[in-house]
């Protein structure tokens, strides 16, 4: 199974030199500045493994949960989330089939199209992004008092914020992911010899975590 653990540290450090070079910032996104440096990766690295390992064993391959197409071969697995400004967001597992895309490269930006979905293995527990919890400090219930009619996502340094902590996401899958394989658990999962591991928000693209015997 090949991952690009380089590649999304890259993006990450990258993304927050980006944002700190920002001037002239709303001061709800200007805080931020202080709060993106405690950023834990290895903390939250070490919280994914144990819940995505937990979330295999517990649902999906466990017989008494899935009851009808235990013995398919998955094409890939995706996560997939709604919104970043909430506490403990949570993301959710799908399992793919009859998907056989070209060749796939980490830094693509990717349109999930021609696959189909597990029978039962849709929206299963798949993780939490406690990561991501900072970002309620600027959900719009949480600024309405102090600045009502903000409409925060127009603001200048928004979308640099939304890639440094979406960076930190996918550098912590991919770290994470290394120990579960490493240690053997991914490969309770029936799957085919070409598989992937997707990550996208909802109906928007995905970002290649893992990909296995893919020239």
């Amino acid at each position: 199974m090949k991952l690009d653990i380089n590649y999304y540290q890259n993006c990450f450090n990258n993304s927050k030199k980006k944002f700190s070079s920002l001037t002239g910032l709303h001061p709800a996104i200007e805080k931020f500045k202080l709060l993106i440096p405690q950023i834990n990766i290895n903390q939250n690295v070490a919280k994914l493994t144990e819940e995505i390992e937990r979330n295999i064993l517990e649902y999906w391959t466990n017989q008494k949960f899935r009851k009808s197409d235990l013995e398919t071969k998955l094409d890939a697995l995706l996560f997939e989330y709604g919104h970043l400004d909430e506490i403990d967001s949570k993301v959710y597992a799908y399992g793919i089939i009859d998907y056989n895309p070209d060749v796939l490269s980490f830094p693509e930006i990717i349109n999930l199209d021609n696959y189909d979905l597990c029978s039962d293995f849709q929206a299963h527990p798949g993780l939490t992004l406690s990561i991501t919890n900072d970002l309620h400090n600027i959900h719009w219930q949480k600024l309405e008092d102090e600045y009502p009619n903000l409409e925060i996502y127009f603001e200048k340094g928004w979308n640099e914020l939304m890639e440094v902590y979406k960076n930190a996401i996918y550098l912590c899958l991919s770290k994470a992911f290394k120990k579960i394989i490493y240690k053997g658990t991914l490969d309770k999962i029936n799957m085919n010899s070409d598989f992937y591991i997707f990550i996208q928000e909802h109906d928007c693209g995905a970002r290649l975590i893992a990909k296995n015997n893919i020239a």
